[in-house]
């Protein structure tokens, strides 16, 4: 447990410690990834506790939060404790049905707007890697229609949307029709969208299953990507006959060996194209069974400073070498 102490006094000492730099890397949190839950003001305290920056956000939840107490109470604790928010998952199922799709759009705008009085610029969704219904053709242009929808609601508020894949087979083994599950696929899928508000959500797991290089992601702009989710893995690059289960902290060290993915290099090849989002730890919570959240929480701290410090980026998340 964290030692108790008043909540409003240990929030505005902690927020007195924390820079805001804008434009650069933060170490980020995802408390519903994590399997750890908490008053606001608790999970504020844990996150400047232990060096994180910010933390996402459920925008629906938040948004239920404004319609109780109001915006100015709803997001008191957060502009006090000058913490950011990483990004907020899109609230829309764009495979819906039409009619279901236009009303989750028309409240998705309202949902934005909340989204900006917090500073969240950041939205995630993940692309469904088969389906039963349509085949690979008809579901780019179903889905690329839909997701230029979306990213002009938020583009008109100022947010980008970053799409995720998934790579494991298992996701797709039982359906008809295949569709994204390589980074590759993701890249091609995002630019047919055509939108400049719509990237990419980099999640280091999904990306080495798939067999990700950083050839990727040094052929990328910093507009290319919109967040990044830290995972080590099991396995070697390509080998796609895993789960979820087996993300592991980033820079993950074990009696057989370390983790397989090249963190150094994929965070010195983030940095070097100008990347300015949050770096966030998502281990699978299997791997905290029976630990209580504020060692959940440090040992997520201490991971990523192992692979941050490796790919030698100073506090403000630049290169060292680069002389920033």
């Amino acid at each position: 447990m964290i030692p108790p102490r008043s909540t409003f006094l240990s929030l505005r000492t902690l927020a007195r410690c924390v820079s805001r730099p804008e434009n650069v890397m933060f170490r980020n949190l995802d408390f519903v990834a994590l399997n750890i839950s908490g008053q606001q003001s608790e999970l504020i305290e844990l996150s400047l506790s232990f060096g994180f920056k910010g933390f996402d956000v459920d925008i629906s939840d938040f948004g239920r939060q404004v319609e109780r107490k109001g915006i100015d109470h709803a997001r008191r604790l957060l502009v006090s404790a000058n913490i950011r928010i990483g990004s907020f998952p899109l609230p829309v199922d764009w495979d819906a049905e039409e009619a279901t799709f236009e009303t989750e759009l028309a409240e998705l705008a309202r949902l934005a707007e909340l989204a900006v009085q917090i500073g969240c610029p950041r939205c995630l969704a993940t692309v469904a890697p088969a389906n039963d219904h349509r085949p690979y053709a008809e579901n780019v242009d179903r889905y690329r229609r839909r997701f230029g929808q979306i990213g002009d609601v938020l583009k008109s508020r100022g947010i980008r949307l970053g799409l995720g894949f998934l790579a494991p087979v298992y996701h797709r083994r039982e359906h008809v029709y295949d569709f994204v599950h390589t980074f590759d696929q993701l890249l091609f899928f995002v630019k047919s969208i055509g939108h400049d508000h719509v990237g990419v959500c980099l999640d280091t797991w999904h990306w080495h299953v798939a067999g990700g290089t950083v050839d990727h992601i040094n052929a990328l702009n910093s507009s290319d990507i919109v967040a990044v989710n830290l995972a080590d893995a099991v396995t070697a690059a390509g080998n796609d006959d895993v789960n979820e289960t087996s993300r592991l902290l980033p820079g993950h060290v074990s009696e057989d060996g370390n983790g397989k993915v090249d963190f150094p290099s994929l965070l010195t090849a983030v940095a070097k194209i100008g990347f300015d989002g949050p770096l966030t730890v998502k281990p699978h919570p299997c791997q905290f069974e029976g630990i209580p959240r504020d060692q959940i929480v440090r040992k997520c701290s201490e991971s990523i400073d192992v692979v941050w410090n490796a790919a030698g980026l100073n506090r403000q998340g630049k290169l060292v070498t680069s002389g920033a």
